[in-house]
């Protein structure tokens, strides 16, 4: 129950990534934050969407319990997005996704009719760009 309430109140939408360590992604238009479970320990990575100049730094944001990763997420993305940028306020998160983003979506999203735009946007960030930063950030520490 206390996990659903903080997730209503958390600035950012997040999206399930269907995944065996439980992540959750929420991404804005410059920076992502992806939560997850390592060895029941839950973890919370950060960094930046642009894949050409990185001005945010990946980073460990914060290891331990999952609502304070997720309250860390949340600040995080405070920290590097404007309040208009990608909240869950945003009409244009609740619509259907494009047919470009159906097209990229992983093969466990693309018949799931409940994705949205929003959804769709943050999945696409995991695979092709945190995903990646996420393991050589691992790799590292």
């Amino acid at each position: 129950m206390r996990e659903i309430n903080l997730l209503e109140k958390l600035t950012f939408a997040w999206t399930n990534l269907k995944t065996n360590n439980e992540a959750m992604i929420a991404a804005g238009f410059n920076s992502w934050c992806c939560v997850f479970k390592d060895n029941d320990i839950w973890l919370a990575v950060g960094g930046d969407k642009n894949t050409e100049e990185c001005t945010i730094e990946t980073k460990l944001v914060y290891k331990g319990g999952k609502l304070q990763a997720l309250a860390a997420s949340n600040d995080f993305l405070y920290k590097h997005e404007t309040q208009e940028s990608a909240t869950k306020a945003g009409l244009w998160r609740n619509e259907k996704p494009t047919k470009k983003q159906r097209k990229w979506l992983p093969p466990e999203f693309k018949r799931d009719r409940k994705i949205t735009r929003g959804d769709a946007g943050a999945i696409l960030t995991f695979e092709m760009i945190a995903e990646r930063k996420i393991a050589c950030l691992l790799k590292t520490a």
